[in-house]
């Protein structure tokens, strides 16, 4: 078992100052709005398609 769920996860890093884009995934489709109240910019359920994970990545500039 985590030490954290994402959530807090997110939370304990934007405390931290953290200000890079965070993206949420999760199994259960009801988090996603959690994940963005706590700091998320984005928050996806599984499963996803292929290629979403780079086009989002591409999306945020995090790959070229």
């Amino acid at each position: 078992m985590p030490i954290l769920d994402g959530i807090s996860m997110v939370r304990k890093l934007r405390e931290f100052g953290y200000s890079h884009p965070i993206i949420g995934l999760s199994a259960d489709y009801m988090m996603q709005q959690e994940f963005q109240a706590a700091g998320a910019e984005e928050a996806y359920s599984k499963p996803l398609a292929k290629g979403f994970i780079d086009q989002i990545m591409t999306d945020y500039q995090l790959i070229n």
